[in-house]
C-alpha cells in the first residue's frame, strides 16, 4: 500500500498526516527533546529495562 493512494481509515489517515509535520519538527534546530506524560515515561522505562535484560552480557 502506498500512502495517499489508499485509505487505512479516517483516523489512521489523520494520524499519518499529522506525523509528517511532527517528524519535521523533531529535526528542527530548536527541538531539544520531548516531554512525556507519566504513562509514556512508564512505557519508556519498561522498554529500557527489557532492552537491558535482553542485551546484557
Amino acid at each position: 500500500m502506498i500512502y495517499g493512494e489508499e485509505t487505512l481509515s479516517e483516523v489512521a489517515d489523520q494520524d499519518l498526516e499529522r506525523s509528517t509535520g511532527q517528524r519535521l519538527g523533531f529535526q528542527s534546530r530548536g527541538f531539544k527533546g520531548a516531554y512525556l506524560s507519566g504513562q509514556e515515561n512508564r512505557v519508556k522505562q519498561f522498554h529500557y529495562i527489557v532492552d537491558r535484560y535482553l542485551y546484557s552480557d
